[in-house]
């Protein structure tokens, strides 16, 4: 108790008053909540104290037993300890002096740090200097030239959301060990004998001091930043190429090759500075037919709100396949699309208030499709989940001014105006406790043209639709004769989930908007638990068929690999405790199987015409089917967001509409249901 306390060297540790401490190294952050924890730091931090002093400074405050606990905790955590470290006396400005030989051209100052981007944290975004961070093993180098430092701080901060957590409340954040490291002197000689005069300041550089090597990349702009883009401006294609749609006629539904849009989209990814952070293996199964792989950070979902901080810090972009590349180029798409969803600042078409009498203006519940009771309730709701696709936003008030987004009717050859919180993730014009939508991804995608993009989240959007529809009433539906569809890749799958003593078949969803969907249900044979589900939806039923399965393969690993306390516990929860026979929505039930072939014949083959043809069963079901231009400069590749208002969503929205209509109207249920006798259990996937 009478030892005294000394703060441990690393790794950077951030105060923040009554929040708590983050943790920062080269490569994450980790927060540790408790408003107790920055008084026992900033107390140590003055002047090294016993447990005893901290108990007698802060028993008006806290209770002794929370203070002796607390510094228990840290001891453990290596965050405090009874020993001093050794003071670093390293010759900062000498060493500064040095790095600057590195570059080909005289630079601007420099900082040299080892706290991993307290420049960016506490310092002004409108300095424009050559940063240096260092670790033992790795020295990070920030360009001072070429683009603004808020254009750098935006791609660093993008991947790391508590540090910027931390610079938002910089006035009540303290940067408690400020260790200034220096290199050893022959790592230093022998990075000047490789590197000296060889470094071009416009590029960020990352230099491993375990084998001396070197690697650059061209930071780009941010695609909202003015000071940058003042002269790179960029014409949309949005139009132009809805334009196309009645004149062109483009065999399949892509326009480029994988590899190619796998080269086109490769140069984004940077694990500090690049638009996506990283693309790796995500829970690999050493199996050829599971392909997975990882985007990392989900940007949409990236808010400093404390909530999305708490619940979705680890919520990340991926993708899947038949192949590996088809998994990369899928998780590069989604790394893209998460990032072009996110406001950049720009600036509303109109502000106004909901105009009824105008077709222009799309109201926002018919988007949402929340019921009054959900409204009414939405503070014990948001009180209880921990899931954002739970949350229940405040009701739409028609009388007040909002922001208006211009986007384009498909269904009316015309522009409309969507409600800017529902365009875009994380409104920044907003305070999110104000917002009448938070942020979602359904109906977003990106594409090697627009028109690509608009196909592939017009199927989302049905895909999703039929998959409440199903679920939420609990319908009973045919299964897929697995052999009647004559795909080796399916068998393939089919044989190792046998071979893992799991169950796996097809269910056929398709609804009144005759697009193929399906739902691939796996579980585990023996206890009857681990149940799994993935859906797929196309106009080519081979490719819807295919991506149900496929997805169920990304899903796979959840069942197979290790549990992680970053993912989702409510999908642990359903796989834990809920059995197949509870469920009988989700299994065979019907004693024939449907023949591929015979119900869902192939028709569409042209990407255009799939447009047009959506669009028309869409309008047949009285749905208008509206687009909205996300590309970002910075990019360059399309993405867009869909909409089609009285859809649904498979998340828990039971507002009155398709989800009760539907099922009666195709004979899937007798009844409608009440909102009460809805599926209990949300989809959790």
């Amino acid at each position: 108790m009478k030892q005294k306390l000394f703060i441990c060297a690393a790794p950077a540790l951030y105060s923040i008053d009554n929040v708590g401490i983050i943790l920062s190294t080269f490569k994450e952050d980790t927060m540790i909540e408790g408003a107790l924890l920055p008084s026992i730091f900033s107390l140590v931090a003055k002047t090294p104290c016993s447990t005893e002093e901290l108990l007698t400074q802060l028993n008006t405050q806290f209770s002794p037993a929370k203070i002796v606990a607390a510094v228990q905790q840290l001891i453990a955590k290596k965050l405090l300890s009874t020993e001093a470290e050794a003071p670093n006396n390293t010759e900062h400005e000498l060493t500064k002096n040095r790095l600057k030989k590195l570059f080909n051209q005289p630079i601007g100052p420099l900082t040299l740090s080892s706290t991993f981007f307290e420049h960016i944290v506490f310092q002004s975004t409108e300095d424009n200097i050559t940063h240096i961070n260092i670790s033992d093993k790795q020295i990070l180098i920030t360009p001072a030239t070429g683009l603004c430092a808020s254009c750098i701080s935006a791609r660093i901060l993008s991947h790391r959301p508590l540090l910027k957590f931390a610079a938002e409340n910089k006035k009540s954040a303290q940067l408690i060990n400020r260790h200034t490291t220096g290199l050893p002197q022959e790592q230093l000689n022998k990075l000047l004998q490789k590197f000296e005069g060889a470094l071009d300041p416009h590029l960020f550089w990352d230099i491993d001091l375990t084998n001396n090597t070197a690697s650059s990349y061209a930071v780009q702009p941010k695609g909202g930043c003015n000071t940058c883009n003042t002269s790179n401006t960029v014409t949309s294609y949005f139009h132009k190429d809805i334009e196309t749609l009645k004149t062109t006629r483009t065999q399949g539904f892509r326009v480029r090759t994988l590899e190619e849009t796998y080269q086109n989209l490769l140069p984004l990814v940077h694990p500090v500075v690049g638009i996506i952070s990283k693309l790796a293996p995500y829970r690999s199964l050493e199996n050829e037919l599971v392909c997975n792989y990882s985007s990392g950070r989900n940007l949409a979902f990236s808010s400093t709100n404390r909530f999305w901080l708490n619940n979705h810090l680890r919520s990340s972009s991926g993708g899947k396949g038949k192949t590996a590349l088809q998994a990369k180029v899928g998780a590069l798409c989604e790394g893209v699309e998460r990032y072009s969803m996110v406001h950049q600042g720009q600036q509303p078409a109109i502000t106004a208030p909901y105009k009824p009498e105008d077709d222009a203006f799309i109201h926002p519940h018919t988007c949402l499709n929340f019921s009054p009771a959900q409204y009414q309730n939405k503070d014990a709701i948001n009180s209880a989940v921990k899931s954002f696709h739970q949350l229940i936003p405040q009701p739409f008030d028609e009388s007040t001014l909002h922001h208006w987004s211009k986007a384009y009717s498909l269904t009316k050859d015309k522009p409309c105006f969507i409600l800017s919180e529902i365009a875009y993730a994380q409104y920044s014009d907003k305070n999110e406790d104000t917002f009448f939508a938070y942020p979602d991804s359904n109906g977003c995608a990106a594409g090697n043209t627009h028109l690509e993009a608009i196909l592939q989240g017009t199927l989302e959007l049905i895909e999703r639709d039929a998959a409440a529809i199903w679920w939420y009433n609990r319908c009973e539906r045919p299964h897929i004769d697995i052999d009647s569809i004559g795909n080796s890749y399916i068998n393939e799958v089919r044989d190792y989930y046998n071979g893992l003593n799991r169950a796996f078949h097809i269910l056929d969803i398709t609804t009144d908007l005759e697009t193929p969907c399906f739902v691939a249900v796996s579980y585990n044979k023996k206890t009857q638990t681990e149940i799994l589900y993935a859906f797929g939806c196309h106009v080519d039923p081979n490719i819807a068929i295919e991506r149900c399965v496929i997805e169920l393969n990304q899903l796979l690993p959840v069942a197979l690999t290790a549990r992680s306390s970053n993912s989702d516990q409510t999908l642990y929860a359903w796989m834990d405790t809920q059995t197949i026979n509870d469920h009988p929505h989700l299994n065979t039930n019907q004693p024939t199987a449907l023949n591929f072939k015979t119900t869902h014949p192939n028709k569409i083959e042209v990407l255009e015409e799939a447009i047009q043809t959506l669009t028309g069963r869409l309008a047949e079901q009285s749905i208008e089917l509206i687009a909205f231009d996300l590309t970002e400069k910075d990019t360059q590749l399309p993405v867009v967001r869909m909409l089609a208002p009285g859809l649904r969503h498979f998340w828990r929205r039971t507002g009155p509409g398709r989800l009760f209509d539907v099922p009666v109207k195709l004979g899937w249920v007798d009844s409608v249901l009440t909102e009460e006798q809805l599926n209990p259990h949300s989809i959790t996937i």
